[in-house]
């Protein structure tokens, strides 16, 4: 994975944004909240290569699990095989540290289920 064009850092800078803040320098203030730089990354996948926008991108996790990707959790329980499921953790494992070391938030969606089913109420 590579990022095309980075940010420079800028004297000044007032906030966290890496890609869209104001700046302080000692000459003045400038509030203008300029178009952030285009930040290209190039990620190596099959059956062909993606190219995205870092400034306006996420990743999102859905149902990484123990309980369906571990020994011991509910899918094994029941006796179902886990493998298949343990399968994507190395690349997104990689994945994600790379996506981290560019800034890219990471988003975690877990499904929670309670141990006994309850009735849901009508708001």
């Amino acid at each position: 994975m590579k990022d095309d064009a980075w940010a420079q850092p800028v004297a000044g800078i007032l906030g966290i944004g890496q890609t869209c803040h104001w700046t302080a320098p000692p000459a003045e203030i400038d509030m203008f909240v300029c178009v952030p730089s285009r930040r290209r990354v190039h990620i190596s996948t099959q059956p062909q290569p993606v190219v995205c926008g870092l400034n306006r991108t996420a990743i999102v996790v859905i149902d990484m699990q123990n309980k369906f990707c571990a020994k011991g959790g509910r899918v094994d329980h029941i006796g179902g095989d886990v493998e298949p499921d343990r399968a994507p953790i190395a690349p997104l494992q990689d994945l994600l540290r790379d996506l981290r070391a560019l800034g890219v938030p990471v988003i975690w969606v877990i499904w929670g289920v309670r141990p006994e089913p309850r009735p849901c109420r009508r708001s």
